[in-house]
């Protein structure tokens, strides 16, 4: 299976999350590059401290609480 970021069916995903299809995933340059672009773009974020849903704030009802920066690695 190749993700290029564009082509993934419901299908794909439901055999591999139930474990039917055994797969070996590949990425298109195109598609490489643009998720480096997306990690650098996020560390940035953090680094500004501009608040992020899920990543330096918490979840749900605790979305106004910031998380350390140390702590976003592991959350």
């Amino acid at each position: 299976m190749t993700l290029d970021g564009y082509k993934l069916s419901i299908d794909e995903i439901v055999g591999v999350a139930r474990g039917e299809d055994k797969i070996e995933l590949s990425f298109t340059k195109d598609s490489y590059e643009r998720m480096i672009a997306t990690r650098d773009m996020k560390n940035g974020l953090i680094d500004s401290g501009v608040p992020i849903y899920g990543v330096t704030s918490g979840f749900g009802d605790s979305n106004t609480r910031q998380i350390s920066k140390q702590k976003t690695v592991q959350l």
